[in-house]
């Protein structure tokens, strides 16, 4: 089964459960009995009260596609300010945007690839995560393709499906493995000659961003609706043995939707998208739910596709992608802290 199929079966199965769910019913009325009056209550117990999720409301910004199949993913800001995002609905198309005037256009489209991500470079080459073709494509950023890179550890073809740059130019990405707990991470040298496994044993990983400081990498495991947060040693890699050096946080039950891309902020917060759900879940740190950013209530059925986000360099400006029988269209939303300096602008 592959991806696309996988969340139109998500989506199926979101609308299912939420048209038979069933309220509890409330509870038998209870006879009153006096109580003997005391002379010294007790005092009440303090109990510890969560603040509240805090909601942000997200804002039509372009209606890129009516074509109720295309995905918009991928979306990733260069030097120039210039907007470039993917369609993920095998027609390999790439866009990009102006945003101080909404005009966009294609620069590549070659009818069968299924770009899941694009991640620029500092120095400004687009790459780009093709999870069908099993490949890496590096492209300038008029669409000329300049390099393939097909991944084989081990004599095992991976998938590519999201990826992002540390700050010496090296980049892990997720492979969106089909077997049960076969997809792993890997780090790619910054002369893409040397292919290390990070992280072995995950379901169907999808999402990964790093922190801030560039010392953790969290990941997204889309079938089991959990997000994994791992320190990096030194040398990039992920010690597993050590538990002290992992954490492993669900996606709050009230939400729908499956876990897909992610990003952090300045903040070292963490915006997960939720395919299906038509929102974001924003964990701080921690791993804390802090905040969700939601579609407005009268685009949620059409564009409950909410896949991946970027944030405008050096602003708290996020740009979020959504599709659904809509269409594909992009939302604008004010985060919680300014964006995380990616290796693009650094």
């Amino acid at each position: 089964m592959n991806k696309c199929m996988f969340f139109c079966l998500i989506i199926l199965t979101t609308t299912l459960c939420t048209v038979f769910a069933c309220a509890a019913p409330a509870a038998a009325p209870t006879a009153q009995v006096q109580q003997p009056v005391q002379s010294q209550p007790s005092a009440p117990a303090q109990v510890a009260v969560k603040p509240a999720i805090q909601i942000i409301m997200a804002e039509m910004w372009l209606q890129v596609s009516d074509n109720a199949s295309s995905i918009m993913e991928g979306p990733a800001f260069d030097r120039d300010g210039k907007l470039y995002f993917v369609d993920i609905s095998g027609r390999g198309r790439v866009y990009v945007a102006d945003p101080s005037t909404k005009a966009f256009k294609l620069i590549y489209e070659d009818g069968k690839s299924n770009f899941a991500a694009a991640k620029i470079h500092k120095d400004g080459r687009i790459f780009l995560c093709g999870y069908i073709d099993n490949n890496i494509v590096i492209m300038k950023p008029d669409g000329t393709i300049l390099k393939e890179i097909r991944p084989v550890y081990k004599e095992q073809k991976l998938i590519p499906d999201d990826m992002v740059f540390d700050g010496a130019g090296n980049f892990y990405f997720t492979s969106y493995d089909k077997a049960s707990a076969t997809g792993g991470i890997y780090r790619m040298s910054a002369d893409l000659s040397d292919l290390t496994l990070i992280v072995s044993n995950l379901d169907r990983p999808n999402g990964i961003s790093m922190s801030p400081d560039g010392k953790q990498i969290w990941i997204s495991e889309t079938v089991k609706k959990l997000v994994h947060r791992y320190e990096l040693e030194s040398d990039g890699t992920v010690n597993t043995a050590d538990p002290k050096k992992s954490a492993v946080f669900s996606i709050p039950s009230s939400q729908g939707g499956f876990p897909d891309s992610n990003q952090t902020d300045s903040a070292g917060n963490l915006y997960q998208g939720l395919f299906g759900g038509a929102c974001l879940v924003v964990f701080n740190s921690q791993g804390d739910h802090v905040a969700t950013v939601k579609l407005p209530d009268s685009d949620v059925a059409k564009y409950y596709g909410t896949t991946n986000l970027t944030f405008s360099p050096g602003s708290d400006l996020g740009y979020l992608m959504t599709s659904g029988s809509g269409g594909g269209r992009i939302y604008t939303f004010k985060g919680l802290a300014k964006g995380n300096t990616l290796y693009s602008h650094q």
